[in-house]
């Protein structure tokens, strides 16, 4: 599943398109990582917001 639309699943975000920009915008880590909204997310990873 697209780390976007996850978070907009999990009702982090109002909208895939809020989602998708604070990706965009280096504010989500995937493991420590920043990643793009494409980025898929698999059961195990650790999904952060960056300070």
């Amino acid at each position: 599943m697209r780390v976007d639309s996850w978070i907009w699943s999990a009702r982090l975000t109002k909208t895939r398109s809020i989602a998708s920009n604070a990706c965009r915008d280096g504010h989500v880590l995937v493991n420590g990582v920043r990643v793009k909204p494409a980025h898929v997310v698999r059961v195990g990873d650790e999904v952060r917001h960056a300070a």
